[in-house]
């Protein structure tokens, strides 16, 4: 058993007879690898050794890929198991069924394997037969481990575009102690820190060199422009096969696996992290009647919540933006982040009153939604590419509020009501007057 056209060192497989047979040998019962006895008789690499049905000995190939050369019984059933690969290739997917039929009399044997005397459909073994077979010319089997490689790749959640300027850093997986959970490491790996997305958006170091089998976390630190981070970590697993798997506590919108062939032969396994443009809150401006239509000229103030105290902005604080709604009634406040902000309405559309109470506006990675008072608005979602938008209506009631301070304002009611009352004293002093004459 061996790969004579590209030998693979330190494969690793197990062989075990698994049924009995005739009781004859498909050889002289004058080797193994290193020249010994047979395999149904003496030890594998492991030392393992004994009679029986249940003997299973280890062997692992050599420089020149061969990974032993047995004397097997006729008509005797063995499975051969490939434990370990040779790094960066993939091992057998299933154990192989090896039977040696043929007549010892006439030196004629056929090997099948999986009950078949041919290759393997997909390539994964190669069986050569020799009808008479000698020590130096015997039947073999050439076991083919496909290479593979794997990346991390950062692409844009909406248009699949790869992203450059993402930056993460990737830890371990432990144990918590006190539950027993998957968890990443208190550190990130050394070397492993700000891992910063190329132009195709592959994060660095995350491949077949430089990680070995195991479950890691990758956490993004810095999400590129226009972009929000990540809610939470990566974690994947990659497999002793090189097949990576995303684990069932990373969110299902944030990363994927999948596997290709390319074109050299090799099984290409990725990581696909993705990440959501940032998204844009628009605002639609209309009267309560709305028959009136669209109103322009309504003025916005949008707060973060840690700017808001007791429903209105700290003393000093800017806001994290500001607008008009255009003549379609329209504002946008374009590629939010993450968080809660407060939306204030700081001027009324001239005939209309001003709305008192502040929107509360959250942005995750899935969606805008808003609240006012104890009422969820309808946040519907107008748009999706290249950037969602997602808009909210309000309403303004018809209206004029009275001015404050300054002109004439009030003061000229006040004084005109002041005037009636007084002119009615002195209508009712006469009056009692010439009722006393």
């Amino acid at each position: 058993m061996g790969n004579p056209g590209n030998p693979l060192e330190n494969a690793v497989f197990t062989l075990e007879r698994i049924s009995s047979g005739d009781g004859s040998e498909s050889g002289d019962g004058t080797g193994g690898a290193d020249g010994g006895d047979n395999v149904g008789e003496a030890g594998g690499d492991d030392g393992t050794s004994g009679t029986g049905e249940s003997l299973k000995k280890t062997f692992t190939s050599d420089e020149n890929g061969l990974v032993a050369v047995a004397y097997l019984q006729s008509g005797v059933e063995y499975r051969l198991t490939e434990v370990a690969s040779p790094k960066a290739h993939q091992s057998l997917i299933e154990p192989l069924t090896i039977k040696v039929e043929g007549s010892g009399a006439n030196n004629d044997y056929t090997v099948y394997v999986n009950g078949d005397t041919g290759n393997h459909a997909q390539g994964y073994y190669t069986v050569n037969q020799v009808f008479n077979p000698t020590v130096t010319d015997m039947p073999t089997i050439t076991v083919k481990n496909k290479p593979y490689r794997f990346q991390a790749v950062k692409v844009d959640a909406v248009t699949n575009a790869q992203i450059a300027g993402a930056k993460f850093d990737l830890y371990r997986q432990r144990y918590d102690s006190s539950t027993g959970n998957p968890i990443p490491d208190y550190s990130p790996m050394n070397g492993f820190t700000d891992l910063v997305t190329n132009n195709e958006g592959v994060i660095p170091h995350i491949n077949v060199d430089d990680l070995n089998p195991g479950s890691y976390y990758l956490r993004e630190t810095e999400a590129p422009s226009g972009y929000l981070s990540l809610s939470g970590d990566v974690h994947f697993t990659i497999g002793a096969k090189g097949a990576i798997t995303v684990e069932a506590d990373t969110s299902g919108d944030m990363a994927v696996a999948s596997q290709k062939e390319a074109s050299d032969g090799a099984t290409v396994f990725t990581l696909t992290i993705k990440d959501n443009p940032k998204k844009t809150l628009r605002i639609l401006k209309k009267a309560q009647d709305d028959a009136v239509g669209e109103l322009k000229g309504a003025e916005f103030a949008l707060y973060a919540a840690n700017q808001v105290e007791n429903g209105k902005p700290k003393e000093g604080a800017e806001p994290v933006a500001s607008g008009t709604t255009d003549e379609q009634g329209l504002l946008d406040f374009e590629r939010l982040d993450s968080g809660v902000y407060y939306l204030f309405e700081t001027k009324a559309p001239d005939g209309y009153n001003l709305i008192n109470e502040p929107v509360v506006i959250t942005v995750t990675s899935k969606a805008i939604t808003a609240k006012q008072g104890n009422d969820n608005l309808i946040a519907t979602k107008v748009k999706t590419k290249p950037i969602e938008v997602w808009q909210i209506t309000l309403y303004n009631t018809p209206g004029s509020e009275l001015p404050e301070t300054g002109g004439t304002g009030t003061g000229v009611f006040y004084l005109i009501g002041a005037l009636l009352m007084a002119g009615a004293g002195i209508a009712l002093f006469r009056l009692r007057f010439r009722s006393s004459e």
